[in-house]
């Protein structure tokens, strides 16, 4: 099930869809600019100035962009949304700090309905000192997701040691997972001290 608000108080850069709170007269919602009527599995609610799209069972035919429009005596305001079947973004859950002198056990978790088919983790040393920062070229891993357990239907966990790593230096490293939908955003970068 997906849903996505549109409420609150427009500050200009909050993706939930948040508009001014002053009497809304009206309230619209569109995927791919074509407007949407509730369904068995899709139902608009509104409750006060938070006005929700829900999709039930989400299938295929919902990805694309998803617009919600508010109007009032003041003029329109919009919010926007993508749903797509690629995963969300890896999120590291290593300590940034290794126990070990030449290797580091790197563990992250990616969100994705469909089974991973491959995961791409890229690493490199920084070179640096008080006043100077080179990244050095990126080591590039691919791996093979293992069988998720069926307890956890969403979630990826991951792990990968890297080794041969130099003692007292700092790596960052990113991963990129792909399904059958296509590659998801590339992570947030991770750095970790030896």
């Amino acid at each position: 099930m997906l849903t996505t608000p549109c409420s609150g108080n427009d500050d200009g850069d909050d993706t939930s869809g948040n508009f001014i709170q002053l009497s809304i007269v009206s309230v619209s919602w569109n995927q791919n600019s074509f407007p949407l009527q509730p369904t068995d599995r899709r139902t608009m609610s509104s409750r006060g100035n938070r006005h929700t799209l829900t999709i039930r069972h989400v299938q295929q035919e919902d990805f694309g962009n998803y617009s919600c429009v508010a109007d009032n005596s003041l003029g329109r305001s919009k919010k926007y949304m993508e749903v797509s079947g690629r995963p969300g973004p890896a999120d590291f859950l290593s300590p940034p700090w290794s126990r070990s002198t030449d290797s580091f056990n790197l563990t992250w978790k990616v969100e994705s309905y469909p089974p991973l088919q491959e995961v791409r983790l890229l690493y490199r040393k920084l070179m640096m000192n008080e006043t100077f920062q080179q990244p050095g070229r990126w080591h590039d891993v691919i791996l093979t997701p293992a069988p998720r357990p069926p307890s956890e239907p969403l979630t990826h966990v991951m792990a990968f040691t890297l080794r041969g790593l130099q003692h007292s230096s700092v790596y960052e490293a990113i991963v990129q997972a792909k399904n059958r939908y296509g590659w998801n955003e590339v992570s947030r970068i991770f750095g970790e001290a030896l």
